[in-house]
């Protein structure tokens, strides 16, 4: 990629955003499940117990997978 092309990029994206601020949208930045139940640790959604030990890790590294 080419600086031209790179700067047209950088651009648009600050074009979007600037966009959907003016017009009273929610900052793509902030995050709308802050506070939410299911938010934090992985939580089983039968028992409703949230995983705990080695879970925990595991099912983190899993989302990168």
């Amino acid at each position: 990629m080419n600086g031209r092309t790179a700067r047209k990029i950088r651009e648009k994206i600050t074009a979007t955003v600037v966009e959907h601020l003016k017009a009273g949208k929610v900052a793509p930045w902030r995050s709308p499940w802050v506070g939410h139940p299911n938010a934090g640790l992985p939580t089983n959604i039968i028992s409703n117990r949230r995983y705990s030990g080695i879970n925990v890790l595991l099912l983190h590294l899993h989302q990168f997978r």
